[in-house]
């Protein structure tokens, strides 16, 4: 990984380049601890990776804004200090929302974490291992029962394809509305 600047409005932004052998496109992430991470494809120029940057400049800066006035603060912090503090918490929270909303599913499934994720609210492996951000605590609770039903559902899809998102239309039907609202967060 290297770091890289950009200059929006006068102000100079760092922004990390991640390689990823799997991406097939140029992505930019802005998160709500104000980290920009740029993930490029293997073989991919500076000076394309540079030229994508600067042409969402915009977005980074308005991403950037949106960040600081988040009305949930604790997303903000990315201390060990606070994962520590808040980890048995939300385990209890996430282990509470599994039972509640597998009791109409059935699925089985080994393990159930909380973890310091960076960018996901969860993940489902194939080994049926149900992992969840612990920051998963400061989301509203429709938001929490999204990212708990999205992983549930991935027990018996483990992709986003059309069955995924039938499946998990089946159980909250407003799902589209819940997805957009957790990706401004």
């Amino acid at each position: 990984m290297r770091t890289e600047k950009l200059s929006i409005y006068g102000q100079t932004i760092n922004y990390t380049v991640r390689v990823s052998d799997r991406a097939q496109r140029l992505r930019v992430a802005v998160y709500a601890d104000g980290d920009v991470i740029v993930t490029k494809p293997k073989g991919t120029k500076l000076s394309t990776l540079k030229h994508f940057v600067e042409s969402k400049k915009d977005w980074i800066a308005k991403k950037l804004e949106s960040h600081k006035t988040n009305t949930i603060p604790e997303l903000r912090i990315t201390s060990d200090k606070h994962f520590e503090k808040h980890k048995n918490q939300s385990l209890k929270l996430v282990r509470q929302k599994v039972e509640h909303w597998n009791k109409e599913l059935g699925y089985e499934f080994e393990n159930i974490n909380v973890k310091q994720l960076k960018s996901r609210w969860g993940s489902c492996s194939s080994k049926k291992n149900l992992n969840f951000n612990y920051k998963i605590l400061y989301l509203p609770e429709q938001l929490q029962d999204y990212v708990i039903v999205h992983e549930l559902c991935h027990l018996k899809q483990l992709n986003h394809s059309p069955k995924f998102w039938n499946l998990v239309a089946s159980i909250l039907p407003d799902y589209s509305d819940l997805k957009s609202n957790i990706r401004t967060i």
